[in-house]
């Protein structure tokens, strides 16, 4: 049963990592930012991490999952404009942020009600 659990969070954190390096490497001229995706991708880890020691699963595979649909969307519908100073800026960081950051409660939701059903401690 720990095995399962390990084996299932390192193929989450894999999952999250080849993401990464096609958002942030492979995908960079599509938004421009170098440290934001490092960010998400950061809280992304912890997130598995902690997710795998309290065996919520449901909350470990949420984190590639929203993370790359987070990207997906934010490229859907983000739009330039321009900053006080006159620079442009966009609101991908905002949308993947807030896409990543719903799909993340969502599952911290599911597996909440999943545990409830099944009778194992939250």
């Amino acid at each position: 049963m720990m095995k399962k659990k390990w084996i299932w969070g390192v193929l989450c954190l894999l999952l999250l990592g080849i993401g990464f390096w096609i958002c942030r490497y492979l995908l960079l001229d599509w938004h421009g930012m170098k440290q934001w995706p490092e960010v998400l991708a950061a809280v992304g880890v912890v997130t598995v991490i902690l997710s795998t020691l309290w065996d919520a699963r449901i909350v470990s595979a949420a984190v590639p999952v929203g993370y790359l649909t987070g990207f997906c969307i934010g490229r859907l519908w983000f739009r330039y404009s321009i900053d006080p100073g006159g620079g442009r800026t966009s609101n991908y960081w905002k949308i993947w942020t807030a896409v990543f950051a719903v799909c993340l409660l969502v599952a911290v939701g599911g597996q909440i009600i999943e545990r409830k059903c099944h009778g194992k401690k939250t």
